[in-house]
């Protein structure tokens, strides 16, 4: 079970930025990206966990603690969210993070089967201040 209620930690941490919209129930908290290069982050809680989605990729934490981290890491300029699409339709998302002057992949999800059809096209999606590429 998670250690603490992530929804309401995260609902009083965006109460202290009036400024910042998003949408809550009891379960999920969701932001919307803030402008065109940005990426959706949402925490949803389950029943044994905490699951973090920025846009289509997501990772599942136990501790909120943790969970907490993982939403930040999306707001910072060590952040930036690699997204492939084919006919316009987003099928993989890697996360990227910032370390010794250069950017590394983290980790990646992809839809199942085969990629949609249509041309393809790579988009660099960063929620906190831009760093080089």
């Amino acid at each position: 079970m998670c250690d603490q209620d992530i929804i309401a930690l995260l609902r009083a941490k965006l109460s202290r930025h009036p400024g910042v919209r998003y949408r809550a129930t009891d379960d999920e908290v969701t932001l919307d990206p803030a402008r065109p290069d940005g990426f959706e982050v949402r925490v949803v809680r389950e029943d044994r966990h905490i699951r973090v989605f920025y846009a289509g990729w997501s990772d599942t934490f136990e501790s909120a603690t943790e969970a907490m981290d993982c939403f930040d890491f999306a707001f910072s300029d060590r952040c930036r969210l690699r997204v492939a699409s084919r006919g316009g339709v987003d099928y993989a998302w890697r996360l990227e993070y910032y370390l010794d002057d250069a950017w590394h992949s983290d980790s990646s999800v992809q839809l199942p089967g085969p990629p949609p059809s249509g041309e393809s096209a790579i988009r660099v999606l960063r929620n906190g201040p831009k760093r080089p590429e």
